[in-house]
């Protein structure tokens, strides 16, 4: 059986544009399962086969969208061939999840994992892959009928037991509330709330909460200072990141030359699976940057495949507090490490400090719209935009 979730294209449009459909196929015979979600080819993602968040509708088609996905994916695994069953169940008349491989907790996780690894966030992919494997590790089977406080709190005290740091259970807590909730999300389960009271006793001190960030005049430190080979590199690439809006390191490493077109630099941020693309200004700063690297694709040199991205990254973070004891840079607000974050909490905080307001910060640093309620539908002009932006940089066009 092949199930395919597509917007269907014909000769005709409607005024709400042309509508989404689930195709079936199996030994010659097919189907298509019409569903009430429309959408313009503007609004689309044909490569992912997503709405876009320009849509319209995004808040309501999204969720739709990736619980067909999801629902595709358990069609698949189990094998299902009646496509009567399968319409029914793809528009919501036939129950079958409660009794299925997803009352699994570890299959379910898999399955995010899964989803993850395949729009790219990697990252993401492998955190939740780490928290699963510590909790299989006190408890090999689990569906989510067990999973309660019972469970949780015996998995923190096992952790207390092996001297793992509150933070670190604190993070996997996190992450298993995560999963959870995508569960909750998708009627995989019904909300128990297993989670609360789990946290008490593991409360991450207020200053290692606190983000870190530079003041102004330790990133003039950064742009002054002579350096040459790979401490350059990593100094170019840190000062990109705070001056394209603090963007994360993966997406100004992973930036090709046709990202920047017209002096403007086009983000799509590896955390967000939407497809929302934003630009920002290519500043003098910024030019001055890339006028260095000569790469014929990718701008900035070095394996672009996660294993190389992640290697890299362990040196990329060795490298800046090798930078930051030769120049002598305090992190704010306590101290500690200069780390591979900073120079985003750095645009933020600048950024609030000269009063620049919070939605327009957010624009800036493509926060994804999920986050945010509604807030891409209405974007600022690029003139007001570019304007923040060489503010909080401190330069000129």
């Amino acid at each position: 059986m092949k199930i395919t979730l597509v917007l269907l294209k014909s000769k005709v449009e409607s005024k709400k544009g042309f509508p989404v459909v689930v195709n079936l196929y199996h030994k010659g015979k097919q189907k298509r399962i019409t569903l009430s979600l429309f959408s313009k080819p503007e609004h689309w993602d044909f490569e992912k086969q997503a709405p876009l968040v320009l849509h319209p509708d995004y808040d309501y088609i999204f969720p739709e969208v990736i619980d067909l996905k999801f629902k595709i994916k358990e069609l698949e695994r189990q094998k299902e061939m009646d496509f009567t069953k399968i319409e029914k169940y793809l528009k919501g008349d036939y129950n079958r999840a409660k009794n299925s491989i997803t009352d699994d907790f570890y299959k379910f996780s898999d399955m995010l994992i899964d989803e993850k690894k395949k729009n790219g966030n990697m990252s993401n992919a492998k955190v939740y892959n780490t928290a699963k494997i510590q909790l299989m590790k006190y408890e090999p089977n689990l569906n989510f009928d067990d999973f309660d406080y019972n469970l949780l709190i015996g998995f923190v005290n096992d952790k207390k037991r092996d001297n793992v740091k509150s933070t670190t259970i604190h993070n996997y807590l996190r992450t298993l509330r995560a999963i959870y909730n995508q569960a909750v999300l998708r009627d995989v389960t019904e909300d128990k709330k297993p989670f609360t009271g789990v946290f008490k006793g593991l409360k991450v001190r207020s200053h290692q909460m606190r983000k870190k960030y530079l003041v102004l005049d330790d990133i003039i430190k950064m742009e002054e200072a002579s350096f040459t080979g790979l401490m350059d590199y990593v100094r170019d690439l840190f000062l990109l990141q705070f001056y394209l809006g603090g963007q994360d390191l993966i997406d100004v490493y992973n930036l090709k030359r046709t990202d920047v077109e017209n002096d403007r630099v086009f983000f799509k941020r590896s955390k967000v699976v939407n497809g929302y693309q934003f630009d920002l200004r290519a500043t003098k700063k910024v030019k001055a940057i890339l006028k260095k690297y000569k790469q014929p694709d990718d701008l900035f040199p070095g394996r672009k495949d996660f294993t190389g991205y992640e290697t890299f990254r362990g040196r990329y973070g060795r490298y800046l507090i090798d930078m930051q004891n030769r120049l002598e840079i305090k992190v704010q607000p306590l101290g500690g490490n200069l780390g591979i974050k900073v120079a985003r909490h750095t645009f933020a905080n600048i950024g609030k400090r000269l009063g620049i307001e919070e939605d327009m910060l957010r624009e800036l640093m493509g926060h994804e719209r999920d986050d945010i309620d509604n807030f891409y539908k209405d974007r600022y002009p690029e003139e007001e935009r570019d304007l923040a932006q060489l503010k909080i940089i401190n330069d000129t066009k």
